[in-house]
């Protein structure tokens, strides 16, 4: 069983709405190999590249028995559905997922449609990752700090974090975000 930690982002249509309908199916029988544990809050974050339009950003924490071959395969087939098109680096999009950090992966992975380096090789450059992740592990190590700590380094200059929405990336009665799955509490609440 492995621990990861998905980045899922849009920029393009109803943001809210392809963020939680992407969440929900990670969440379905449809992945039946992985249960979803914890999700952070939503960041609204100015766009990267040549994109206009700000996005919608979350981490959601899974539980899987997939490798990491595998979980980047679904989450690339995932990204189809939603109408992702790979044409150009940071080009707006309808659904985004990277994978941010798998238990036991620190490996470089080629696919036919991607390479997969874990960590994400650009996880401490992106405070909406980092404040995400951040939120659901905060001790997490990530090279020679924890995730907090890289957090707080980051220059304020790198930093892209918009606003938090009060809304949650999954229901849950009486709940928002970051909130973990058997608990009746918000985290760091």
């Amino acid at each position: 069983m492995h621990l990861a930690y998905l980045g899922v982002g849009a920029n393009l249509g109803n943001r809210l709405a392809t963020l939680r309908a992407a969440a929900r199916m990670i969440a379905s029988d449809a992945w039946r190999e992985t249960t979803v544990t914890a999700w952070s809050s939503i960041i609204e974050t100015r766009p990267v590249g040549p994109s206009r339009y700000p996005f919608l950003n979350a981490v959601l924490e899974i539980s899987t028995t997939l490798d990491a071959r595998p979980l980047l395969e679904r989450c690339l087939a995932l990204e189809a559905a939603f109408g992702r098109v790979r044409s150009q680096r940071w080009a707006p999009r309808e659904l985004d997922i990277d994978i941010l950090y798998m238990s036991g992966a620190a490996t470089i992975i080629r696919s036919d449609t991607a390479t997969l380096t874990l960590p994400h090789p650009r996880l401490l450059e992106r405070d909406f990752a980092l404040l995400g992740l951040a939120e659901l592990a905060p001790q997490l190590i990530l090279g020679p700090r924890t995730c907090a700590e890289h957090l707080a380094a980051l220059p304020d200059v790198e930093r892209s974090w918009l606003r938090t929405l009060r809304d949650s990336l999954l229901p849950h009665e009486g709940v928002s975000a970051p909130f973990r799955a058997g608990s009746t509490a918000i985290l760091g609440g």
